[in-house]
């Protein structure tokens, strides 16, 4: 699985009810009705909007490789995921500290790590779940960051690695959410 701990339940929740939700849209309307699977083993920082840690190389560790793109859309709805994986030899702590800067310049930052405040109360009813922490929190020692984009979010994992980090860099954009 390519995200970390703190998104990956999440995730597969969405997976399955968007890969269960065509049967239901086909039956409302047959007419001119597409869904679509399309995985692609990698991804690309343009992909997912944020830079890459000074210094940093991909992670082909596992199975995992170095990223991917998977779209899954059905009818009006559909999701778009990006991700990649790298490797640093400094700390999470450093590496956090650069890629919290880089994201507050894209909006305002949702801070997941485990040392971090609790969520604050939601700016609008209608702001995402995906743009608030609740049971996702990282690991001590780790850091989980978002921010959001209009239909999504920008995600960090930050993860302690021997005496580095591994970091994983995520964009989710879902459509008729």
């Amino acid at each position: 699985m390519f995200l970390s701990a703190p998104w990956r339940r999440s995730a597969v929740a969405l997976f399955t009810a968007l890969a269960l939700a065509p049967a239901a849209w086909s039956a409302e309307k047959s007419e001119g009705f597409s869904a679509g699977l399309k995985v692609q083993p990698r991804a690309t920082l343009t992909d997912i909007g944020l830079p890459m840690y000074p210094g940093a190389t991909p992670d082909k560790t596992g199975d995992e490789g170095e990223g991917a793109s998977i779209q899954l859309w059905g009818g009006l709805f559909g999701m778009q995921l990006h991700t990649l994986a790298f490797k640093s030899g400094d700390a999470p702590d450093a590496v956090a500290r650069f890629y919290r800067e880089a994201m507050t310049r894209q909006g305002p930052l949702v801070d997941c790590s485990a040392d971090a405040p609790p969520d604050p109360p939601p700016a609008a009813a209608s702001q995402s779940k995906l743009l608030r922490c609740g049971k996702d929190r990282a690991k001590p020692g780790s850091h989980a960051l978002k921010v959001g984009l209009p239909g999504g979010v920008r995600m960090v994992s930050i993860e302690p690695d021997g005496r580095g980090s591994r970091i994983q860099l995520v964009r989710l954009m879902i459509r008729g959410e």
